[in-house]
């Protein structure tokens, strides 16, 4: 039937990593979910955000847009994104760093992959900003080498 058109459908796959509770605070839950969708085969979007458990907020997030003619480099992007993730948050797991942190850290690593695909705020003093490299750890940066040392619980 050449007069009919169906509906552009597009589809999306995603990647969820869940940080529990490792310190003894807790509202220090965090959820990091990766996505790649085709936007009614019109754009491709690849997504990443931080959302805290128990409270619901989103703490960060990012995004990269690509044309439908570049999915091979949007799925490249989301299995780094991905990736990296992952990592951070094993980072995190296995070692005494605290969970706040989480943020800085994960948007120190994600800051720049594929600058060219990430969309422009429109805000010029935050788009500056997203091109410099910001603090990871924010222990060095306010106190120091003088960081109280807690035991957890």
């Amino acid at each position: 039937m050449s007069w009919y058109k169906g509906a552009n459908k597009g589809w999306q796959d995603g990647w969820e990593e869940t940080f529990g509770d490792v310190q003894r605070y807790i509202y220090d839950a965090y959820t990091a979910r990766v996505f790649i969708t085709n936007l009614a085969n019109e754009k491709i979007t690849v997504s990443v955000s931080l959302v805290m458990i128990q409270t619901g907020h989103t703490m960060w997030q990012d995004f990269w847009r690509y044309d439908i003619s570049e999915v091979a480099l949007a799925r490249a992007t989301f299995k780094k994104v991905s990736d990296i993730t992952g990592k951070i948050f094993d980072e995190f797991r296995y070692n005494d760093i605290p969970n706040p942190m989480l943020h800085s850290y994960l948007r120190e690593a994600l800051r720049h992959i594929d600058l060219k695909h990430k969309p422009k705020s429109r805000i010029p003093s935050v788009d500056w900003a997203r091109e410099h490299d910001g603090v990871t750890d924010w222990r060095s940066s306010i106190y120091g080498n003088r960081y109280p040392k807690s035991d957890g619980f």
